[in-house]
């Protein structure tokens, strides 16, 4: 049976990822969740366990779901991109990767995909970047120059599936993208944001396809923010290495967070045009891990290990298969102690952020070697 791989964060899961769902079924695939699973690519804490999201995409038709690497999972655009395609180039049986989007069809992304490579594009990007602009806004203006439409991509969800068919092309040309269109008429659909900020139980009933966030996203955010202040004030990390970093922004970082008293107050005084407020979420996320851009790159590069945190009676035969390829999938986080030096090394990382999350939700770590 053919497989389709969806890359989604489920935090929580709405209609929008169950049409996903839906579509790869319709067109006779089985479907591989690479589900983020205890932050997002925000820096930020999920506001349900791993376990209760990937038993939500189960019971609404995934056959198995599958830790996307922290390491990746929680980078900017481009590292979050290529580290989901990486795994989707590793796992066995993955014949297409299916993403939803509000812009965009193979033969724009091929246009654009062939523009970044010319000399006009990286001439556009250094003087937009010279010019005091961020990346990302130097790399949009770059685009608009050459067609005033593809400013389009910087949608969210298109923005992403622009980055997977980037990184498919590089890493996997034999997997397909296919683009589904966002679903726009059902009353049901609603994004995951907007589902986080709500506080009405009902109205999160009606528009959530799984369990109902477990935690208020807000208590959350402000239990990390006090972690980093304690953090910084006892021992402050050395930033130099992880991926995000410029020189002067850790006494950028430092100063702020002695001076505001709440997380909003500190990515309100702490981003600049240069520095967003998410590329500083994570730079602080992953100084906090010790997870510098070398374990990062590594991970995308090299790992092998992956674990599974839910499956149907159909994702059986998925992994019983898979045991003859060349990637070890946990059903079972204790099996971790067999794994090679390497593995056991991009794996700790997804256990101290799963300790993290139990220290943010008081609840008991080691949460991984109980399972689910």
């Amino acid at each position: 049976m053919p497989y389709a791989l969806i890359v989604a964060e489920t935090n929580p899961l709405h209609y929008g990822h169950t049409y996903l769902i839906r579509r790869a079924k319709e067109c006779g695939y089985g479907v591989v969740v690479l589900m983020s699973a205890s932050f997002t690519q925000r820096g930020l804490p999920v506001v349900t366990d791993k376990f209760t999201r990937a038993n939500d995409l189960v019971k609404n038709g995934a056959d198995v779901v599958i830790t996307h690497p922290v390491q990746s999972a929680t980078s900017g655009g481009e590292y979050f991109s290529r580290g989901a395609m990486a795994v989707a180039s590793r796992l066995p049986f993955i014949d297409a990767v299916f993403c939803g989007t509000e812009f965009g069809d193979n033969a724009t992304f091929d246009a654009i995909y062939r523009y970044e490579k010319t000399e006009e594009f990286h001439s556009r990007l250094r003087t937009a970047m010279e010019s005091g602009a961020s990346y990302a806004a130097a790399y949009k203006q770059a685009l608009e120059a050459e067609d005033k439409s593809w400013a389009q991509v910087f949608q969210s969800n298109a923005l992403l599936a622009y980055g997977y068919y980037k990184s498919l092309k590089q890493l996997a040309p034999a997997i397909p993208l296919v683009m589904v269109e966002r679903a726009q008429d059902n009353e049901k659909t609603c994004s995951a944001s907007a589902i986080r900020a709500m506080i009405d139980p009902h109205q999160i009933e009606h528009f959530c396809a799984g369990s109902a966030p477990q935690y208020k996203e807000s208590d959350l955010v402000e239990s990390l923010y006090r972690f980093y202040r304690g953090l910084w004030l006892s021992s402050p990390p050395d930033l130099t290495s992880f991926a995000g970093y410029e020189i002067g922004l850790d006494k950028r970082i430092r100063a702020c967070l002695r001076e505001a008293k709440t997380y909003d107050e500190f990515t309100e005084l702490a981003k600049t045009r240069r520095y967003s407020r998410w590329r500083i979420a994570r730079l602080m996320f992953h100084a906090s891990l010790g997870m510098d851009k070398a374990s990062v790159e590594a991970a995308m590069a090299r790992q092998h290990t992956f674990q599974v945190l839910a499956f149907s009676e159909k994702g059986k035969d998925y992994l019983r298969k898979a045991k003859d390829s060349s990637v070890t999938l946990l059903t079972n986080y204790k099996q971790v102690k067999k794994c090679s030096l390497d593995e056991k090394r991009f794996l700790a990382f997804e256990e101290k952020a799963t300790d993290l999350w139990s220290v943010l939700t008081s609840g008991e770590m080691g949460r991984d070697y109980r399972g689910f």
